[in-house]
């Protein structure tokens, strides 16, 4: 079988909020709160994972951020971050579990180290 590898250039942290009375404009206190790694890429290597398949991360991370990277929740994904002086990007989701609202706001990412990128292919294929 052939080896799945996903690059993943800009992941995010998605900061989820659980409350059970969302209103604009009112201070709100939040029932639960969780960090959860995320991004298009690591979405993508954990359904890869939940379709019983090996799969290989790798990207840029920043420093600030290493720690919540290191586990992507399945024993099926490995994990290789090449880490940097940059910040990684964190959304915001809130949920209001009786009104059924979902909002999410998505933080803008950091523009893409190229020096990084050649470290990584140059690591992948020996160029």
């Amino acid at each position: 079988m052939s080896k799945i590898f996903v690059l993943v250039l800009s992941p995010a942290l998605d900061y989820l909020i659980r409350t059970d009375d969302f209103r604009n404009g009112k201070v709100i206190r939040a029932q639960s709160t969780t960090l959860i790694p995320s991004g298009k890429g690591v979405n993508t290597a954990r359904t890869i994972a939940a379709l019983n398949a090996d799969v290989h991360v790798i990207g840029l991370i920043g420093n600030d951020r290493q720690a919540h990277f290191s586990n992507l929740g399945s024993k099926r994904i490995s994990t290789l971050w090449y880490a940097g002086d940059w910040v990684t990007r964190m959304n915001v989701t809130i949920v209001d579990t009786k009104g059924s609202l979902i909002s999410h706001i998505r933080a803008q990412s950091e523009a893409v180290d190229r020096r990084k990128v050649k470290q990584i292919v140059a690591d992948l294929f020996g160029r």
